[in-house]
């Protein structure tokens, strides 16, 4: 599986790294097809070593679009709101959040404080359900595309598998 990324790296940092490959779009007059002299661009397309992936560039146009549509204050308010929503439920469930909860230090993601995290993310993916283990606990993200229903079932996912927690058992992998 190819995976793909936006990059941004800050024009202090041109030439002063040397980069283990180059390709036909990483220098300044690509349809010379001059190998003996690499005169590399001075932007992010220096890393380019190949073609780039249209249908990603013409999908990263349209969330763009989307998002800009929504507005960042009522994304910041969708993410706040399934936020509250996640760290509501875990509290009741008894877990400790270990991510901040202030306004100001707060973003779409939740730690929930966990021994042995990777077998928590493992017994849940096989549930269909996407988290990751990070920073001493279970990571959880939420974005204006989900829902409480997606994290109600996140939640009961995770209480399952409680019981293990609390005896100091694994849950099968």
């Amino acid at each position: 599986m190819q995976e793909e990324a936006v990059i941004y790296i800050n024009r202090k940092w041109f030439g002063s790294i040397d980069y283990p490959i180059a390709g036909w779009r990483s220098v300044k007059k690509p349809e010379l097809m001059d190998n003996a002299r690499l005169d590399l661009k001075k932007e992010a397309s220096e890393l380019e070593v190949g073609s780039p992936h249209f249908p990603c560039v013409f999908a990263l146009g349209g969330a763009l679009d989307l998002l800009n549509q929504i507005g960042k204050r009522d994304i910041e308010r969708r993410i706040y709101s399934l936020g509250d929503y996640l760290t509501e439920g875990i509290k009741r469930l008894g877990l400790e959040i270990i991510s901040p909860l202030d306004r100001k230090y707060r973003s779409g993601i939740t730690i929930i404080k966990m021994e042995d995290p990777g077998v928590i993310v493992k017994a849940l993916y096989k549930k269909n359900i996407i988290v990751s283990a990070r920073g001493g606990g279970l990571r959880v993200s939420v974005h204006i595309y989900n829902n409480q229903k997606e994290i109600d079932i996140f939640r009961s996912g995770l209480a399952q598998l409680l019981p293990w927690q609390s005896k100091g058992e694994r849950p099968s992998s």
